[in-house]
């Protein structure tokens, strides 16, 4: 398995982390299903505020070895987000690497979101968070799945989209919009 791989797969586990902290941080509400990048329906999955999330490295798509840092820069971002937000709460970054050790998937490189749920169970979680981060020219897209950690199942979905410059404000924006949908 080559090294970008392996540093998407660390990413998702990441990502899939914070995303489980921040999930069971909100266990009495609930994320809403998403029908796109923007649009919602509606129904709540049963979180509620307080859960946990384990947020897992995000996966980078484009802008070469300038953006690789990134990956986990995202992914610490959204978690110090979710922790000055309030509702929902991230896996300590030692807590999820210890799982994914234990799973010996740190270096392997593969991982999906049943895997993500798994090390996000591992970790203590109730939710696993995975994300992307695409750059194209002086553009990035930034994304993330929230994962519930006992079913596998995608239970929110959302992006935005803004300068790449500005790719920590777009963080800001995604946690955001995740806590929204955790404090309904």
């Amino acid at each position: 398995m080559n090294r970008n791989s392996k540093a998407f797969a660390f990413g998702a586990l990441v990502a899939l982390a914070l995303a489980a902290t921040a999930a069971l941080a909100s266990c009495a509400g609930g994320p809403a299903a998403t029908t796109g990048e923007t649009g919602r329906r509606g129904g709540r999955s049963g979180a509620a505020a307080g859960a946990v999330v384990a947020i897992f490295d995000f996966e980078l798509k484009g802008g070469g070895a300038a953006y690789e840092g990134l990956k986990s820069e995202a992914a610490l971002a959204i978690a110090e987000a979710l922790v000055k937000g309030g509702v929902l709460k991230p896996v300590e970054r030692s807590q999820l690497e210890k799982a994914l050790a234990e799973q010996e998937l740190a270096l392997s490189g593969l991982v999906d979101d049943a895997t993500a749920a798994r090390v996000g169970r591992l970790s203590g979680a109730r939710y696993a968070l995975l994300g992307s981060l695409s750059i194209l020219g002086d553009q990035a897209r930034l994304s993330c799945r929230l994962i519930d950690v006992e079913t596998a199942e995608i239970v929110f979905a959302e992006s935005v989209v803004g300068e790449a410059k500005d790719v920590f404000e777009l963080a800001d924006d995604l946690a955001g919009t995740v806590e929204d949908e955790f404090s309904k």
